[in-house]
């Protein structure tokens, strides 16, 4: 998920040859952005024959088929049709996705494959293509300073204060929404090393979680709220009436096969007992990574990637995201649930019979390995069960202000910080 710029070191020592895919308009602008990094050996091929001996900028439009005995280094897809090119090159052409690469049309920019949001029922849903274009694009980031790196958070704040450079911070930020109440300080630490965080300003959610913490000996926890909410945009898109996101429990970098994802996705569906208009499966950066659960894509539903833990823009993405569907559907304990309520979204979550979130394979995650005691009381907790128990306004929610009153509740609303107060917890000032 890496936008690509080519260095000239780079492009001279390993890109000789590039085909285009798509001749069309946006086959003129790539070449024209090639030529700029002193790349002219370029081919052009597309899918429609009445292109065929026409020239684009001098290059010959061919037929697809000549990729089979074509030597190339790498492939840029310009067409709009980005996901039925992607299979039929790997179908028909055997091309491996590393090679392949995308115009991206808005940013005129040449970018590394990333799996967005397209499916072969994407043209034919103007309701869904339009929030697809709205979307803020995926864009990788580095960890380079642990929890508040996660989901883009040090890139929200700066984005916010229009501080340049994204300063780095030790500082740390609690990432998520806790459906499991316990005193145990250590679980509220879910990403680095708990000793390491004991000296440095750790922003929490709530207060409660905040005395915890302290009583544990991390002496400067503050509660601010959750960063989610500090990332609500200034415009949020109209709902669509009688629209269903659906949204599995995901996979991660370190367990890329605790959940099947096209089997969950198929057992929701069949539960579904509303009249929609648009119904879109959601599935997390991580599975769009994951060649394993890719399947869950090939389906006539459309799909559209949520949240990814590497991308900048995650959090403005979720509140896209959220606030466009008028009802989302898990079968999950995890953050989406009070990130949904505080976009006003309904919440629908169906128990499919198995353990909410945490199965025996997440016992392979760094957190778990680090406190392999605290398996057992989250696994217990995020059930529906437990969920009823500790929090059960996430079920009584029934209007919009409601929904949004209580996802506020869950995530600190009350806590939160004037902005420069956070820039000075992070060390910015």
């Amino acid at each position: 998920m890496l936008l690509i710029r080519f260095s000239t070191k780079y492009q001279a020592n390993k890109l000789k040859h590039f085909v285009i895919f798509g001749a069309g308009l946006y086959a003129f602008k790539c070449i024209k952005l090639l030529k700029e990094k002193c790349i002219f050996d370029v081919s052009i091929v597309d899918n429609d024959q009445n292109k065929y001996g026409q020239k684009i900028d001098g290059h010959l439009v061919q037929n697809p088929l000549t990729l089979e005995n074509l030597s190339f280094d790498q492939l840029i897809i310009t067409s709009t049709h980005i996901h039925e090119i992607k299979i039929q090159l790997e179908n028909d052409y055997h091309i491996p996705e590393q090679k392949i690469l995308i115009y991206n049309q808005k940013s005129n920019r040449i970018q590394k494959w990333i799996p967005l949001s397209h499916s072969t029922s994407l043209t034919s849903n103007a309701i869904f293509f339009d929030l697809v274009e709205h979307l803020p694009p995926i864009s990788r980031i580095k960890n380079e300073c642990g929890e508040v790196d996660l989901y883009g958070v040090r890139h929200t704040i700066a984005n916010l204060t229009r501080t340049k450079g994204t300063p780095k911070t030790k500082a740390q930020w609690m990432h998520g929404w806790y459906a499991v109440r316990s005193n145990n300080p250590r679980m509220y630490v879910t990403a680095g090393n708990y000793n390491s965080i004991k000296n440095v300003p750790y922003l929490t959610n709530l207060k409660r979680e905040t005395a915890i913490l302290k009583k544990g000996g991390v002496s400067k926890s503050i509660a601010t709220g959750a960063n989610f909410l500090y990332a609500k945009p200034k415009r949020l898109p109209k709902r669509v009436s009688g629209s269903v996101l659906i949204v599995p429990g995901h996979n991660t970098e370190a367990c890329p096969n605790n959940v099947n994802t096209a089997e969950t996705f198929e057992r929701l569906e069949e539960k579904i007992n509303l009249q929609t208009n648009l119904t879109v499966r959601c599935i997390g950066g991580s599975d769009l990574l994951n060649k394993t659960s890719k399947n869950a894509l090939y389906n006539e539903l459309p799909f559209i990637c949520g949240a990814w833990i590497f991308d900048e823009n995650a959090l403005h993405r979720m509140w896209i995201i959220f606030s466009t569907f008028e009802t989302l559907v898990t079968d999950t304990i995890g953050s989406h649930i009070p990130y949904a309520l505080a976009c006003g979204t309904k919440v629908e979550i169906i128990d499919l019979g198995t353990r909410m979130d945490v199965g025996d394979k997440l016992k392979n995650e760094p957190f778990f390995k680090n406190n392999p005691d605290l398996f057992e009381p989250i696994s217990m907790g995020q059930s529906i069960y437990g969920i009823k128990q500790n929090f059960p306004e996430i079920f009584t929610a029934s209007t919009k202000q409601e929904r949004i009153d209580t996802g506020y509740k869950l995530l600190g609303h009350e806590n939160m910080k004037e902005i420069e107060e956070i820039t000075s917890l992070f060390g910015w000032n």
